[in-house]
This record gives C-alpha cells, structure tokens and sequence, in this order.
C-alpha cells in the first residue's frame, strides 16, 4: 500500500471512485498559466476548452481501456525490474 495522498488516492481509484483530486497550488498554476497565455493572446478560451476536452478524451480512453483488459500474471510484477 503506498502512503500519503498518492495512497489515498491510489485507495479511492481501486474501490471505484477514479477522481483523483489535484493539489491546489498545481491548479492554481494551471489556472496562472492559462489566465497568462490568454491574457498575452496566445491562446484563446476556446482553443484552451478545445484542447482541455481532448486531454479529457483520451484520460476517458485509457480509462475503459484499462477496465476492459484483463488483469497481468503475477509473474509479469517480476519482469524488467533489473538490468541484465
């Protein structure tokens, strides 16, 4: 079991709640980032909710994929864990 809020997280996933919750200051610094880029006319909301929902796509993406695969062999844990 990992510690800490990794942990908990880690924890919410595998008893089925997949929201992962952002540390604050990585989303205020998203959010400083985006407010700047905007500000400066690099970037538009719309091209920013454009790209925010492909990022969305894809998280939703890997996310059925992962369900839908089956589980590895207890083995494979043990493979490509040292140099050769």
């Amino acid at each position: 079991m990992l510690g800490g809020e990794v942990g908990a997280s880690t924890d919410r996933c595998a008893k089925g709640d997949g929201k992962l919750p952002l540390a604050a200051e990585h989303v205020t610094d998203l959010g400083r980032l985006v407010d700047d880029l905007i500000q400066r006319q690099e970037l538009t909301q719309s091209q920013f909710d454009a790209v925010e929902a492909e990022v969305l796509r894809e998280i939703e993406s890997a996310v059925e994929f992962a369900r839908a695969s089956p589980f590895p062999e207890p083995q494979a844990a043990l493979q490509d864990v040292y140099a050769e």
